[in-house]
């Protein structure tokens, strides 16, 4: 069921033939999910708050760790400490949070004035850990973006040699052990096209990095990254249609084969395996996807929702979580079946024209607004670009001319709940 306004976390208690329900207190999107155990886990994205649950997901509770944050990725080292990496969305600036205490609050908020966003983090013990930047972009001098690396967990960040190029734009970083780690994403960034996809590898714990070879493929941007061992791995995303894309590789990253999702599928999000044959894939239409034989053959498994997915994890081989929009969050038992319900359509309460669009869109609603409406565009990886408030107005026509092709987020606040649209500029 997809609710309009508020927060919505689905549950399946019967191995996924059915979702029950239940509302939490926060209207942000959720970006990213990471259980450090079985029972306890973390979620955040836009707005500053995080969610956690110490149940397994049967319930859920909102903590404040900084109020213009926006997360873009989650790790926890264990249940109590953390990191969660993004941007400010008053300055854009890279941040990084960091608790000891399982969220109550962040202990340490570290600001990296030279990047826009610090989009993944990533840890292999508890004190080395990564972090890959996204492209600058808007307001900062610094020329292209650089993978980040800790030794004392977190208090400072040295910035390592690779092969990041000038606009280059990383989205997530994996280590399938100690030594080896994979960055990904794409050449030119996240504000223009073409696209071509970038692939960084090091093998000696990030010292140095080199570009991974990968077939010559224009308009392909890669979102989600993971390596079931050193040398057998999965990269997604999808191309300038936001049509699905996956790849995989089994002798470290040297060649790569395509594989196939089902027909129109959408632009994957996120990636994940449960043992080295059954993983999972969610996408931007909502869609979650499993395969029981390394990737060979892709199956359909209906998340029941509409709303686009950013992650997708597993604590463990007996449940998996999912999150995104409207800060939907999936929880599914993997014993027994894994079909739950068709998706049912969503409530519409505002009207977004033309979109297509050019210079100008026009957000409108069958009643008056007499509260304050707050309109956002946002890229596809969640970074603020436009926002306006408005208010006692049935209609609103906002200025989109500075937007450059591609697809966006037009996010909608009121105090009844937020709503979210994808416009496209042409």
């Amino acid at each position: 069921m997809k609710r309009r306004g508020g927060s919505v976390i689905l549950k399946t208690t019967d191995a996924g033939n059915s979702w029950n329900t239940v509302l939490s207190d926060t209207a942000s999107g959720l970006y990213s999910i990471y259980f450090p155990g079985s029972n306890i886990g973390y979620s955040a994205g836009l707005g500053g708050g995080m969610l956690k649950t110490t149940d397994g997901g049967d319930t859920w509770t909102h903590q404040n760790i900084a109020p213009h944050a926006n997360i873009m990725s989650l790790y926890f080292t264990d249940d109590n400490t953390g990191y969660a990496a993004g941007y400010d969305d008053i300055d854009f600036t890279g941040i990084l949070l960091k608790t000891i205490n399982g969220g109550v609050n962040g202990d340490t908020l570290l600001y990296f004035p030279n990047f826009t966003s610090l989009t993944s983090v990533v840890f292999t013990d508890a004190n080395t850990g990564y972090a890959v930047t996204a492209t600058t972009g808007i307001s900062s001098p610094e020329p292209s973006v650089k993978i980040l690396k800790t030794e004392n967990g977190g208090s400072s960040w040295s910035v390592l040699s690779g092969g990041a190029t000038l606009s280059s734009c990383l989205h997530t970083v994996f280590f399938p052990d100690d030594s080896t780690g994979y960055a990904i994403g794409d050449s030119v960034g996240m504000y223009s096209f073409p696209l071509y996809p970038m692939i960084l590898k090091t093998i000696d714990g990030g010292n140095i990095w080199n570009k991974v070879p990968f077939p010559a493929m224009s308009n392909i941007s890669f979102s989600s990254v993971f390596f079931t061992d050193a040398n057998t791995g999965y990269v997604a995303g999808g191309d300038v249609n936001y049509l699905a894309s996956i790849s995989k590789t089994t002798d470290g990253g040297e060649t790569w084969t395509n594989l196939q999702l089902p027909v129109n599928s959408c632009y994957v999000r996120s990636v994940y395996f449960v043992t080295p044959s059954k993983g999972y894939a969610a996408d931007w239409c909502g869609d979650i996807f499993y395969t029981t034989d390394a990737g060979s053959s892709w199956v359909a498994d209906s998340s029941n929702t509409w709303n686009d997915l950013y992650s997708v994890f597993f604590p463990d081989s007996t449940a998996g979580y999912a999150v995104g929009e409207m800060s939907t969050i999936l929880k599914k038992s993997i014993a027994g079946s894994t079909s739950v319900p068709g998706k049912q359509p969503g409530i519409t309460t505002y009207n977004l024209w033309p979109n297509p669009a050019d210079t100008k869109i026009t957000v409108s609603s069958e009643r008056m607004w007499n509260k304050e409406i707050e309109i956002s565009i946002l890229t596809m990886r969640g970074e603020l670009l436009l926002k306006e408030k408005y208010h006692f107005q049935y209609q609103i026509q906002m200025d989109v001319g500075t937007l450059v092709q591609g697809i966006y987020l037009v996010k909608i606040q009121s105090k009844e709940g937020i709503e979210v649209k994808k416009l496209v500029i042409d």
